[in-house]
């Protein structure tokens, strides 16, 4: 890619530079030509000659004039023009075989006496050509210290971005295969039940002739698949919509989201202390902190022991969320934020969960850039975050 842009601006510098350049000289001569015509105007034959013959050799020009039926040559060089040419006419070098080509710009006035003239200014185009011909020998060097280069940034390039995100789009891309297989696996065992549930109820075997009883179980077990459903589905779409930031009150979240834990809060007989600031707000996306500080705080009430204690504490920019409960083992630490895991204690305890609240806590955070932590302490799990990245101070 770079490569051939260079050879194009190369290619483009090599045919254009000639025609620009005989531009640029024809239209100094137009100017010059309109200053002698000026001060023609307001000279008289003896001053106007002078004049002619120092700007000649001040601005390295050829001035052809004639006055009345006299002609006068002010220049010096190879070649002598001694007649009224059109512009970019031919003529032959004195003393060589070479031809050259003369630019010219004419002009008509009288002096001040009355006397009509007619002048020409010229200039030979052999400073193009010349400049044209060591275009020509520095254009292939350029051209080739320009493509190592190109190379040399496109290899850079490559290797220092490109590689790191197909490596990152990889490993994205293999996050959510492995997401939608473990979804898939945890789908299947319910689904399994559910299919026995309704086959023994429709064979009417043992227990299961109260088809009643068993077709509001099997109901509960579809609002539980629809949830499960939602679940995956919002985890799958955290990163849609993370870039869409507002300012948000998390006093006002927790209070709100312990509000709505109150029933099995006081069916536990939990003690419950929030020690938050009266305003403590921050800017991030609102439907992440939604699914953070929900299933975080769903999480400390949902597990923590019958007569436990939740603890939620904000002090700086650190929050803070401890509940009694039996520690996480040291290898259930290091897995229970993949999607679809859950400590093997847990599954024989009352509290109902599909394993996904911490992994949508990791990626949330993980999207907002905020970093956290995730201890047992001899009484319980803590959660702690800091929130300084995001704070809103305003």
């Amino acid at each position: 890619m770079f490569g051939c842009i260079i050879a194009v601006v190369h290619l483009s510098l090599y045919a254009l530079f000639p025609v620009v350049y005989t531009q640029q000289i024809q239209s100094a001569l137009d100017r010059d030509a309109a200053v002698i015509g000026e001060m023609l105007q307001t000279s008289d034959r003896e001053s106007s000659e002078e004049f002619l013959q120092t700007y000649a050799r001040k601005n390295q020009l050829g001035v052809l004039a004639q006055f009345g039926d006299e002609t006068v040559s002010f220049q010096e060089g190879t070649i002598a023009v001694l007649e009224f040419l059109d512009s970019g006419e031919e003529l032959s070098v004195r003393g060589s075989g070479d031809v050259e080509t003369i630019l010219t710009a004419h002009g008509a006035v009288r002096l001040q006496d009355g006397t009509a003239v007619r002048f020409q200014v010229m200039e030979s185009t052999a400073p193009v050509k010349e400049a044209w011909r060591i275009t020509r020998l520095v254009l292939p060097v350029t051209t080739l210290l320009s493509l190592v280069i190109s190379f040399a940034f496109s290899w850079l390039y490559s290797r220092k971005v490109t590689r790191p995100v197909l490596a990152m789009m990889e490993e994205t891309r293999e996050m959510k295969v492995n997401f939608l297989r473990s979804a898939s696996h945890d789908l299947k065992t319910p689904l399994a039940a559910q299919r026995i549930l309704l086959e023994n109820m429709l064979l009417g075997v043992g227990k299961y002739k109260d088809r009643e009883k068993y077709l509001e179980e099997a109901i509960g077990q579809v609002d539980q698949f629809t949830n499960m459903v939602k679940e995956i589905l919002d985890a799958s779409r955290m990163s849609e919509f993370y870039q869409e930031t507002s300012r948000i009150s998390i006093t006002e979240k927790l209070h709100s989201m312990l509000g709505e834990q109150d029933m099995q809060i006081q069916q536990k007989g939990l003690e419950v202390a929030l020690q938050v600031p009266e305003q403590y707000t921050v800017t991030m996306n609102e439907t992440l902190a939604d699914c953070i500080l929900g299933n975080l705080v769903d999480n400390a009430v949902k597990y923590c022991e019958d007569g436990g204690r939740v603890e939620i504490t904000l002090r700086g920019d650190n929050l803070r969320i401890f509940n009694s409960c039996v520690p996480l083992q040291e290898e259930d630490l290091e897995q229970v934020f993949e999607a679809f895991y859950r400590p093997e204690y847990s599954r024989h305890t009352h509290a109902e969960g599909n394993g996904l609240g911490l992994y949508m806590v990791k990626e949330g955070l993980r999207l907002s850039k905020i970093p956290y932590t995730f201890q047992a302490q001899d009484d319980g799990m803590c959660f702690q975050m800091n929130l300084k990245k995001v704070r809103n101070f305003i």
